[in-house]
């Protein structure tokens, strides 16, 4: 599946990069499409179907051992009220945390009539609690009040994140029941939560021009923008996502080649908080400007081509360990993980995406556990 989920994402992109670029009607953000001419975009995209490559012979040389896929060793314990209960609780935790950042939110703005660029969820941890809350709803398959009730709450977040945070994160607490709706072919769920999805990341970017997020006044102007130009916004949400994600690429490769170091990559590969390290480089040197992070691939082909071909191999390593794992939720989840690192190494520095490569190869590793511990059993 993420084997799948890697190529066409990166066809697909550069398809629709090529079409910006060439014919001038699909807007690229920080207008890309008239930073370069086909033939200059084509001769960037080279690095990235060697890309393909390294990751296509990183996925063939892993060896593993063929796992069937087993939907039972997590979903039989929910069945029961105990499993139930550990849900719920789970579930009230992560409402719990989000409402008292939201009540933090509204006392430090309490002073200000509007806030610039303010993300009250914008720290790591607040997206892992959203990646675990994309999970609940595929855990709680086999009671139905409990999977409602967490249905419910996916949404919810799913809006707070999108309107208050202004964040792409919103997408988040969906993507498990878009992914478990897909997976078994039930398109009565995966077409409304997809078109929900959609909504809340064209929110997301609606919202970033809006100062006063932290009321819901001026939520109604938005919806209203989006109704009446939904069709370009889509447009442009399908640009940001792909196009951009390659013209980025290529515009840091023309403009900063060169100036991340080793000690740079050792600083963004090595999973040590930033407080802990004696020196920390200059954060700015990894960016286009404050709004453009260079992207953890172009950070990687500015040390040298032998790392930036090593992470693709290894990249390709970690999808075939990715589509091995045998426990369908973690299935769900990892790929979730995946194709959002597909974006995000693009779009997002290395130190960033590190976390949840790291994350990926521990759910491998847990699954491991589990597929032992269930042949024991």
């Amino acid at each position: 599946m993420t084997k799948n989920i890697f190529f066409i994402y990166i066809v697909f992109s550069m398809v629709i990069s090529l079409i910006a670029v060439e014919t001038q009607l699909i807007h690229i953000p920080f207008d890309y499409e008239q930073e370069f001419d086909t033939s200059e975009l084509l001769s960037y995209q080279l690095y990235l179907w060697w890309a393909c490559l390294c990751f296509y012979f990183g996925n063939r040389i892993t060896k593993i051992k063929k796992k069937p896929i087993n939907v039972e060793l997590i979903t039989a314990k929910v069945n029961t009220g105990l499993g139930s209960k550990y849900i719920i609780f789970m579930q009230l935790l992560i409402v719990f945390y989000f409402l008292s950042k939201v009540d933090s939110a509204f006392e430090l703005s309490s002073e200000f009539t509007y806030i610039t660029n303010y993300r009250p969820f914008g720290d790591k941890f607040s997206v892992i609690l959203l990646l675990i809350q994309g999970v609940l709803p595929v855990l709680a398959i086999k009671n139905k009040a409990t999977r409602i009730f967490t249905i419910l709450i996916s949404v919810l977040l799913s809006l707070v994140f999108a309107w208050i945070d202004a964040s792409r994160a919103s997408i988040l607490p969906l993507s498990g029941m878009l992914l478990s709706s897909l997976t078994k072919k039930n398109m009565f769920l995966f077409i409304p939560v997809l078109l929900l999805m959609i909504l809340n990341f064209v929110t997301a970017m609606a919202a970033r021009s809006v100062y006063d997020r932290l009321h819901f006044s001026s939520i109604l102007d938005v919806f209203q923008i989006l109704s009446e130009n939904f069709t370009d916004l889509l447009i442009s949400l399908i640009s940001y996502f792909t196009a951009f994600s390659i013209t980025q690429f290529a515009y840091v490769t023309r403009e900063y080649s060169g100036v991340f170091t080793s000690f740079d990559l050792f600083y963004s590969v090595i999973p040590i908080p930033s407080f802990m390290w004696p020196s920390r480089p200059d954060m700015m040197l990894w960016r286009v400007d404050r709004f453009r992070p260079m992207g953890a691939v172009s950070e990687l082909l500015r040390v040298s081509f032998f790392f930036f071909s090593l992470f693709f191999v290894f990249y390709g390593y970690l999808s075939k360990k990715l589509d091995n794992i045998s426990n369908i939720n973690l299935k769900i989840l990892s790929a979730c993980i995946f194709a959002l690192t597909c974006v995000s190494i693009f779009q997002y520095n290395l130190r960033s995406v590190q976390w949840f490569l790291y994350f990926m190869f521990i759910i491998t590793i847990f699954d491991n556990v589990l597929y032992r511990v269930n042949k024991i059993s």
